[in-house]
């Protein structure tokens, strides 16, 4: 299996923490993680278009799904907007940790998919003007090859 680097997933979490302000909770990581969908949304659509987004975010969330169970029963909906429909509703059935993983491999995917895509200097120069306080790492597009057992 193909998963993003490391670096994606630590630029995923610190995504995660920052738009979750301390909060813990499983539904209230899921909140942090609709609002991480929202601003990509609005800051991306102008680039890439509604349904350019919209299929990143599918691709992502279906790679997601291979490592985790509690995304099986979420979905993209086929909105201009995009949204992450069933997140909130299944994160009130799990532990915090596994919503925090979830949400940290869909953006990781999500930013991966977008650099590869656009490059990675043009994604991380749009994810500076959605979170310029976040630090955005060493971040290269290399794939990480998994070997699944």
């Amino acid at each position: 299996m193909i998963q993003p680097t490391p670096e994606f997933r630590q630029l995923a979490s610190r995504l995660l923490e920052h738009e979750a302000e301390g909060r813990r909770e499983p539904t209230e990581l899921a909140d942090a993680g609709e609002q991480i969908r929202r601003k990509l949304h609005g800051q991306l659509t102008p680039l890439i278009g509604p349904e350019g987004f919209r299929v990143l975010l599918a691709r992502a969330l279906g790679l997601a799904k291979e490592e985790s169970a509690f995304l099986q029963r979420v979905e993209v909906d086929s909105s201009s907007e995009a949204c992450l429909r069933g997140l909130k509703e299944s994160a009130g059935e799990v532990e915090p940790a596994e919503v925090n993983g979830a949400i940290v491999a869909l953006f990781a995917n999500f930013i991966w998919l977008l650099a590869t895509f656009i490059s990675v200097k043009l994604a991380l120069q749009n994810l500076a003007r959605i979170w310029p306080d976040v630090s955005l790492g060493n971040v290269g597009v290399g794939p990480q090859e998994v070997k699944s057992e």
